[in-house]
């Protein structure tokens, strides 16, 4: 609310430095919604006065899917004249993280392999984010014994357990291997731990839940328990479609889609194919 109030009263500078005392807790709560809506009304001059404000509207963005937006402030800020090392570390992992979810994969490892050693330790937000980013690269080009390697290290490490959402996400990664693998029982016993964990709710952490529930979905799909697999994505569906990654939305729609031609509902497998064609298309 003082923020609101600073913003609504032009009171920028005071704004700007109530925004940097909580940005970090917003983030790990996963406020992002709400950092957004503050920074998205901020000037240019703000960002280029607090550096470190730029970085967090990165975050902001990419976490939110605005990703041409994210990948300008990154550019933006790796492209300063002077570089604090923190701040460009962390710019990487940004980057990194937005290679992976735009489908740069080689670009995503190749970026990740080299952040591995030089992340802070007490960054376990952005060490979490980097080595889920990766993992997700290395799976997506079929190096699970590397993708498991990273996941385990972040948890040697300890930044997974320090952060709910992000040892979730872990968690579904490692089952994301076990099924690609064939490993049905472990890949469900992890995807209905990382559901079952508490972690923070509402706003943007409930599409990040749900995108989970999506996993699981697929884990029950693939175990021939169709019901419970349907009734899950279709309570994820709103969450996925608002706020989460676009493989969760992509992997909704199509089992929705497969299901629906399993049971001899053709028209309801067209709709929903026709209805994420037009989402890929917007």
């Amino acid at each position: 609310p003082c923020v609101e109030h600073l913003l609504r009263a032009g009171a920028q500078q005071e704004a700007v430095a109530h925004i940097e005392h909580c940005a970090a807790a917003l983030q790990e709560a996963g406020r992002v919604r709400l950092l957004l809506r503050w920074l998205d009304r901020l000037s240019p001059v703000a960002f280029e006065q607090a550096p470190s404000l730029g970085l967090v509207h990165a975050w902001a963005l990419a976490l939110h899917r605005r990703h041409d937006d994210a990948m300008c402030a990154v550019d933006r800020i790796l492209a300063a004249p002077v570089q604090v090392e923190r701040l460009s570390i962390e710019t990487e992992t940004v980057r990194c993280m937005l290679l992976a979810t735009s489908d740069r994969i080689e670009e995503c490892c190749e970026a990740g392999l080299g952040l591995l050693g030089r992340i802070p330790a007490q960054a376990s937000f952005q060490y979490g984010v980097m080595t889920n980013s990766l993992a997700y690269g290395l799976i997506s080009t079929y190096r699970y014994d590397e993708a498991r390697q990273v996941l385990s290290r972040a948890m040697l490490r300890g930044a997974q357990r320090r952060n709910g959402i992000m040892r979730c996400v872990a968690d579904v990664m490692e089952g994301i291997i076990d099924l690609l693998q064939g490993r049905l029982g472990n890949a469900l016993a992890r995807l209905q731990t990382a559901a079952e964990r508490p972690g923070p709710g509402g706003g943007d952490a409930a599409g990040r839940k749900a995108s989970i529930h999506v996993s699981l979905g697929w884990g029950l799909y693939e175990t021939d328990a169709l019901a419970e697999a349907e009734e899950l994505l279709q309570r994820a569906l709103p969450s996925v479609r608002a706020t989460g990654p676009a493989d969760s939305l992509i992997t909704s729609f199509m089992l929705l889609a497969r299901m629906a031609h399993e049971r001899g509902d053709s028209d309801a497998s067209l709709r929903l194919q026709a209805e994420l064609e037009l989402i890929g298309r917007d």
